[in-house]
C-alpha cells in the first residue's frame, strides 16, 4: 500500500478538491483526477463508481486506461474491504 499511497499523493499534490470534484467532464482526466481526490478523501465507492460508469461507456482506448487506473486505485484499500469486493465485481460486469 505504500508506494501506491505515495504515487496517489504525487498526483494530487497542488490540485484544488473542490475544483476536480465539481468538473463534470466525462474525459479520462478529470474522472481520474476526481477520483484521485475521492479515493484521498476516503471515498472509496464514490471513487470506484466514478471509474467504473467510464469503463462502461468509454471507447477501448479510455477504457483500457481507466481500467488500468481503477485496479492501482484498488491497491490502496484493505482486500477484505466490501466496498472493494463489490466494486472488483462491477469493474468484471463492465467489462463483460
Amino acid at each position: 500500500i505504500g508506494l501506491a499511497q505515495v504515487e496517489l499523493l504525487i498526483r494530487i499534490d497542488g490540485v484544488d478538491p473542490k475544483l476536480a470534484l465539481d468538473n463534470t467532464g466525462t474525459d479520462f482526466p478529470s474522472q481520474q483526477m476526481a477520483a484521485d481526490i475521492e479515493i484521498a478523501m476516503g471515498k472509496y465507492k464514490e471513487a470506484f463508481d466514478r471509474m467504473i460508469s467510464l469503463v462502461r461507456v468509454a471507447d477501448d482506448e479510455t477504457k483500457k486506461s481507466a481500467r488500468a487506473h481503477l485496479l492501482e486505485l484498488f491497491k490502496l484499500v484493505d482486500p477484505a474491504d466490501q466496498v472493494l469486493i463489490d466494486a472488483r465485481r462491477a469493474l468484471a460486469s463492465a467489462l463483460f
